[in-house]
């Protein structure tokens, strides 16, 4: 087991102390793996100092916190100074019942892709500190990693070797930064992302930006990138193309329409069923006459509110 290069398990195993006897998958393990380069996956409670010194030559981890490690977790420092070869680290976890922040993780330097999929919560502001990275080439944040409205970036925020910014199913409204805190950036990917209001304009004077994809965005984003990439052709700039898969969009406007076609001329009220497009919001029941009213007021777009979420959602027809 000593010259083991790639373990990967189909749930996560646990690596003990190199002090216990070891056991993985009820079978006896040589700890200390000195040439061990991948490992998928390690259990949260398994990222000791001593466990970590024990395979110094890892390249690629993938890691998972359980449920009844969360509060473990947010009580302590899982300090990997110790990989100076690690080039990608993946953290999973689908909730965290206590909150959790990046103070919480000593990433080594040598890091170039970082992966964070899961409702760990970490404060939109904590983002900063990882331009600490010096060689951080990929940065994909999934799955509500992050809470808070505002992603703000100061001057002195640059992630000087990011060329990939991968962000999925995140909350925030407001993203201020400018192009020079990306000044390497290739590839935007924006995924799920609702509330956005607009794409930060100076990313279009990212000279290395060679392309924006938007899929399931709001109209919001998706104009603001539309307004990007025109303001670069404008100036002669063709090498940044923006990509924008809006089926999320069509699906809500044939939901909508049909249940208008069946409902308008009956007196019943009517469902929206959203909770399969829009994770976290109840389905909404509304009248014919309350739609009737809108439809009147705004006749190119309806405005629904979700009491329950305190959210409005804007469809356009």
């Amino acid at each position: 087991m000593k010259n083991l290069r790639h373990v990967h398990l189909r749930g996560h195993g646990y690596l003990p102390s190199p002090r216990r006897e070891s056991i993985l998958n009820n079978k006896h393990l040589v700890i200390g793996m000195p040439i061990l380069e991948e490992f998928s996956t390690l259990c949260s409670s398994s990222c000791t100092n001593e466990v970590l010194s024990s395979i110094p030559n890892l390249k690629r981890l993938r890691f998972r916190v359980n449920y009844s490690q969360t509060d473990y977790l947010a009580n302590r420092l899982i300090d990997m100074s110790s990989l100076a070869k690690l080039e990608s680290f993946k953290c999973l976890e689908k909730k965290c019942y206590w909150p959790i922040s990046f103070k919480h993780f000593v990433f080594p330097t040598s890091l170039k892709r970082l992966t964070l999929d899961g409702w760990f919560q970490f404060p939109l502001e904590d983002i900063s500190t990882l331009v600490m990275l010096p060689n951080l080439e990929e940065l994909k944040l999934k799955d509500n990693a992050t809470s808070g409205e505002v992603w703000r970036l100061s001057d002195k925020d640059k992630f000087q070797r990011l060329k990939l910014l991968l962000l999925h199913k995140m909350n925030f409204s407001r993203w201020e930064a400018s192009s020079d805190s990306f000044p390497n950036l290739k590839r935007l990917v924006l995924k799920d992302i609702r509330w956005l209001e607009e794409i930060p304009t100076d990313f279009g004077e990212i000279f290395t930006l060679e392309s924006i994809e938007l899929h399931n965005c709001n109209t919001h984003a998706e104009d603001s990138a539309r307004k990007i990439e025109q303001e670069q052709e404008d100036m002669g700039n063709n090498s940044l193309k923006v990509y924008i898969n809006s089926s999320y969009s069509k699906r809500l406007k044939l939901i909508l329409r049909d249940n208008l076609a069946l409902s308008i001329p009956n007196a019943e009220p009517f469902h929206l069923d959203f909770e399969k497009y829009l994770p976290g919001f109840s389905n909404s029941c509304l009248t014919r006459d309350l739609v009737e009213m809108d439809l009147k007021k705004c006749p190119k777009s309806i405005v629904i509110k979700f009491f329950s979420a305190n959210k409005s959602l804007e469809i356009m027809w």
